[in-house]
């Protein structure tokens, strides 16, 4: 992929809503592209979580203990928490359809952002936005409207 066509699919990615595309362009330099094939795991439950992997293609089925969770395709992030936080993986991915992913690094990811205040001001306002939705009701209370 190029750099546009990652940049292209980073946007996408809650995370980074609020990073300038041209920051976007740094992390695009930073994230690899990986193909699995059908019964690969990509990672294990109670692994150190090291990565996020966003789906270009394919399928992968997040299971836990034997039980499904979820599936998960194109356009899904797994790991987006594994940027920031060192906690286990809670579930394990395995391909169930040849997958395409990009991956990032948490290691490359706090390496770029340490010198770049951008991507970490888009990526803090991006969280800032997610736990604001996770607490407010869902319309404005008629005590808090301006």
């Amino acid at each position: 992929m190029t750099i546009i066509e990652k940049v292209l699919a980073l946007q996408d990615v809650e995370l980074f809503s609020r990073v300038s595309t041209e920051a976007l362009a740094q992390l695009a330099a930073i994230a690899h592209e990986e193909s699995f094939n059908s019964g690969d795991v990509l990672f294990r439950e109670n692994d150190a979580a090291e990565a996020l992997h966003l789906i270009l293609s394919g399928q992968v089925r997040l299971h836990r203990g034997g039980r499904d969770v979820t599936q998960a395709g194109a356009g899904d992030v797994l790991g987006t928490w594994a940027l920031l936080d060192v906690e286990s993986r809670v579930a394990t991915a395995t391909v169930t359809e040849p997958v395409h992913v990009l991956r990032i690094d948490r290691a490359d990811f706090f390496d770029l952002i340490a010198d770049n205040l951008e991507i970490t001001r888009g990526v803090l306002r991006a969280l800032t936005s997610r736990v604001r939705k996770l607490i407010e009701p869902s319309g404005p209370s008629p005590d808090t409207a301006s």
